[in-house]
């Protein structure tokens, strides 16, 4: 009776993956070679279009980071337009821009201009009589009415390598009224690069530089002298780049350094572009790649000499059961589980190098999934908060509101702001606003016995008495 048993589980162990495993290791005996060689230049040829890809990928990374951090100038400038101080004549016209110029990192210069050239209000101090009739984004803005973007600038005092957008406001004839601009300062703008090339490991080697729509180099992380100097091959890449704006190809950089090389409009006014231009070292990947290709080639010689005599024993402990780890970690990470780790980073081999890159891209992905979160979060509140700012008619409703927003965007559970009055004892606080408690709890929380000083007080009476900031966890 156990003979047709045995023979029925030898059928179907047929179908697992042990057996095929033997069956691919006894197949490839002959045409292992051929197999290979012909893998091999096919993976060349894959890394080729994978560097393609990782280029277009790093660019939209590097775009969305310096985005992130500096004020898109349509929506800033369109944002400034409704602020009634700027479409005003005037003193308070200036104080409100350079107010708001010491807020911005990136920007030198916020200035109100009439259509005809004439200087109305400027965030920094310009001669009364500056009279700018045909400088490049005036003459677009006027002739398009609309965003434009100006010419690559490079002035003197604070005004150093910038590049100035420009939005007409249109009066209710649809006439020019005045032109709002912002004049970005460059270099901050390849620190801003900078900064996104050091924020992860992977970037290690990828140069990045701003190129106009004209092929002139004006912000980059490589050498500071190559900005100003027109990209080698752009009469071949200009054409290219004319119908979707984005292209990626191998290129010569200025510095003498072949990359695979992609470039993605980051700021696309109606008067021209402004590219995002990336670039990956395209001999030292390759050569990666083919030390690669040559260490698979001696390990999968070396397994084929060895393979058959232990792969049925020891199939188990180095394929099914780390294969079986992976499957489940990705199905954890698929559910949204993203502290799932496969546990393997000790096992080594080929599997357990996966299994440690594996456990790497999901700590990246949590770590990416945490601070987009985290980023996303202030950026609401800041959001919320600026607009409270403009719209609050009084300090009242100003205090009302941030608490509010604290509260429910901010996600903590109790906001409140209270002065302290100096006709009032010492241990009572005036609430001006609050949000997330009521009357009662903020009175249990703001009494304290003033002449009780030895006693244990709470963060309040804390942060009242020593004048400084106080943390309490509870």
């Amino acid at each position: 009776m156990s003979w047709p048993k045995n023979i029925m589980r030898i059928k179907l162990d047929f179908a697992s993956l042990r057996m095929r495993l033997l069956l691919l290791v006894a197949g490839s005996l002959l045409p292992a070679i051929a197999l290979l060689m012909f893998q091999g230049l096919r993976d060349y040829d894959l890394a080729k279009e994978r560097l393609i890809q990782q280029a277009e990928t790093y660019a939209y990374q590097i775009a969305l980071f310096s985005k992130d951090a500096m004020p898109e100038p349509y929506d800033y400038l369109s944002h400034l337009a409704t602020v009634p101080e700027v479409l005003q004549d005037g003193p308070g016209c200036s104080a409100f821009l350079a107010s708001t110029l010491k807020a911005t990192f990136y920007f030198d210069d916020i200035f109100v201009m009439r259509p005809g050239g004439e200087m109305i209000c400027s965030g920094i101090a310009l001669p009364a009589s500056l009279h700018l009739p045909r400088a490049s984004h005036l003459a677009q803005a006027r002739q398009g009415k609309s965003f434009t973007l100006g010419d690559f600038q490079v002035g003197s005092g604070r005004l150093k390598s910038t590049l100035v957008f420009t939005l007409p406001v249109l009066n209710a004839d649809g006439e020019i009224s005045r032109i709002l601009g912002v004049a970005v300062n460059l270099s901050r703008l390849g620190e801003s690069f900078a900064r996104a090339l050091a924020s992860r490991p992977d970037f290690e080697g990828v140069a990045t530089t701003a190129v106009d729509d004209s092929g002139l180099v004006i912000a980059s992380t490589l050498n500071y002298q190559n900005v100003r100097k027109r990209v080698p091959e752009w009469a071949r890449v200009e054409p290219n780049l004319k119908g979707a704006g984005r292209y990626t190809s191998k290129e010569l950089w200025l510095d003498g350094v072949v990359r695979t090389t992609a470039y993605l409009p980051v700021f696309e006014p109606d008067s021209g572009r402004l590219y995002l231009r990336v670039g990956v070292p395209l001999a030292a990947s390759l050569a990666t790649i083919r030390y690669d290709i040559a260490l698979e080639f001696l390990v999968l010689a070396l397994i084929m000499l060895t393979a058959m005599p232990a792969a049925w024993w020891l199939s188990h402990w180095l394929v099914l059961k780390p294969v079986r780890a992976l499957t489940q970690t990705a199905a954890l990470l698929g559910d949204g589980v993203m502290s799932a780790r496969t546990g393997l980073a000790k096992s080594g081999g080929e599997i357990g190098e996966l299994a440690v890159r594996f456990d790497q891209m999901a700590a990246q992905l949590q770590l990416q999934h945490d601070t987009l979160r985290r980023v996303n979060r202030v950026q609401a509140l800041r959001g919320a908060t600026n607009r409270a700012m403009i719209r609050a008619e009084n300090e009242k409703a100003l205090l009302a509101e941030i608490c509010r927003i604290v509260q429910q965007i901010g996600g903590y559970q109790l906001a409140w702001v209270a002065y302290a009055e100096h006709d009032v004892p010492q241990n009572l606080l005036q609430v001006q606003a609050h949000a997330g408690a009521d009357e009662q709890l903020l009175a249990a929380l703001l009494f304290a016995d003033s002449d009780d000083s030895d006693r244990d007080v709470g963060p309040v009476i804390s942060a009242l008495r020593s004048g400084s900031v106080q943390v309490f966890h509870g």
